[in-house]
């Protein structure tokens, strides 16, 4: 899909092509309507001027393919994820995952382990865009994992947003399996979390410290006027309603 109109256009430059589409659009018809004898007695240069080529409508139809096929594999691996990991998003409380974690003085510090029902999820993902990337041209590739990431990226903040409620050691758990999720695109690039910024600022949020908690509450209900401060605080993408809604989740 990129080879085949790169080479109709090449071709369509040549000489026998553009008389043939000078012929078809009538291109040198004098002004009194009487066409000069035959296309060849315009110049290439002329003929270049003119507008169109003959394979305008295959490479039409070639780029509409090509945006067909990015939406079908995007809509296929987004269903396959959501599939996968429709277990994982029916909790509706994170609770602590290991005894006494949501008491720890530094939950942080506790080593954590990918949730059951997210690491095959994750994994199916990854070979999925091994497989697209075998299968793709560079450039298509390359627009199809940024799509497929800002996709995921909305899908799995509304998710968590519209349901879930999160303790302490749960919002540590919560962000342990979202690094999983940003390191399947760390294979193309270095700044995945670039990729799912609303993710990566609820994370950020809700494994907050209670001192920064209690900073951001009135920051979020002075609305526009505390911007700057949130940005200072790294919240950048967030907007009012969302940061409240990540904020009441946070019950630890």
């Amino acid at each position: 899909v990129k080879y085949c109109p790169w080479r109709l256009k090449d071709g369509g430059d040549e000489l026998p092509f553009l008389e043939r589409e000078a012929v078809r659009v009538g291109f040198g018809n004098t002004p009194g309507g009487a066409r000069r004898s035959g296309a060849r007695r315009l110049s290439r240069s002329v003929l270049l001027d003119g507008r169109g080529s003959v394979f305008d409508d295959v490479v039409a139809n070639f780029k509409s393919l090509k945006t067909e096929i990015m939406e079908t594999v995007l809509e296929i691996s987004m269903h396959a994820f959501q599939d996968g990991a429709k277990n994982y998003f029916k909790k509706r409380l994170w609770a602590k995952a290991a005894p006494d974690l949501d008491n720890a003085l530094d939950p942080a510090s506790h080593p954590f382990d990918l949730s059951a029902d997210i690491a095959d999820p994750l994994a199916h993902l990854n070979d999925r865009l091994t497989l697209m990337e075998r299968t793709l041209n560079a450039d298509l590739f390359a627009k199809f994992w940024r799509k497929l990431a800002v996709q995921l990226d909305a899908y799995v903040f509304e998710q968590a947003v519209s349901k879930h409620h999160f303790s302490i050691g749960g919002a540590y758990q919560f962000r342990h399996d979202m690094r999983g999720l940003l390191l399947v695109f760390r294979s193309y690039t270095a700044q995945s979390e670039l990729q799912f910024k609303r993710l990566s600022e609820m994370c950020r949020v809700v494994t907050a410290t209670a001192g920064d908690l209690a900073q951001l509450r009135p920051l979020v209900a002075n609305g526009a006027k505390a911007k700057t401060s949130l940005s200072q605080l790294g919240i950048h993408t967030l907007d009012e309603k969302q940061l409240k809604t990540v904020l009441a989740m946070c019950i630890g």
